[in-house]
């Protein structure tokens, strides 16, 4: 079992990623952007979400601009499906906090995930970086829309207190 450490900011858009206290990777995003930048273990790949209801994301080999999987989701976001050079593994929440979250196959080879605010903890039992990283950005990702449609609900609710 192999573990990795994420931290970023606060309001930060970048995870660092370390193994036994030495970086090892990155993932990047802007914030409202449809793309996102990773690196693990000098492999590099970008996360590219399209669509608007039914939204997918593509994850690319940006030297060779080769799509090598894809992300679905469910409609509450609470579930997904990653698939990866032709193999299927479910991404889920495993606490009602959304703290705890997991990858895993029908051979239940398991990657998993905890984290607070601005840290957390990788547990992957798979020998996949790509897999591993894909995880964690999915979990960036449903922070995002989280975050988005808080602000869509709040802001008219401050406006009208402020009137």
């Amino acid at each position: 079992m192999k573990n990795i450490h994420w931290k970023k900011h606060f309001l930060g858009s970048t995870y660092e990623l370390y193994s036994e206290n030495i970086p090892i990777g990155t993932l990047k995003d802007k914030f409202f952007s449809q793309s996102s930048y990773g690196e693990i273990n000098g492999t590099k790949v970008e996360f590219r979400t399209k669509g608007f209801l039914r939204q997918e994301t593509l994850i690319i080999d940006p030297e060779k601009e080769t799509v090598i999987g894809r992300i679905t989701y469910n409609g509450w976001m609470t579930k997904g499906r990653i698939e990866l050079r032709g193999n299927n593994f479910d991404w889920r929440f495993n606490n009602a906090w959304n703290t705890r979250w997991s990858v895993s196959n029908t051979e239940k080879r398991n990657i998993n995930y905890r984290c607070k605010t601005t840290r957390g903890n990788i547990e992957v039992g798979i020998d996949d970086d790509i897999l591993a990283l894909s995880g964690l950005y999915i979990h960036n990702y449903n922070s995002q829309i989280t975050a988005t449609a808080l602000i869509v609900v709040f802001i008219p609710v401050w406006i009208a207190a402020l009137n």
